[in-house]
């Protein structure tokens, strides 16, 4: 039964990796657009507030 076996393949090969400095560069630089793009610019009222006189 042992002849029959026959060698496991080998482990496979991992693709080159980024520094993690340069991951989360990337994340953040992705974030900070989106957030810059969901910004707006909020009306002002630039009239004075009323009080109601008691």
């Amino acid at each position: 039964l042992d002849d029959q076996r026959c060698a496991p393949p080998p482990p496979p090969t991992r693709g080159p990796t980024v520094p993690d400095e340069d991951f989360f560069s990337l994340i953040l630089r992705s974030q900070a657009k989106r957030i810059d793009e969901q910004r707006v610019i909020l009306p002002s009222d630039t009239r004075p507030l009323q009080t109601n006189p008691d």
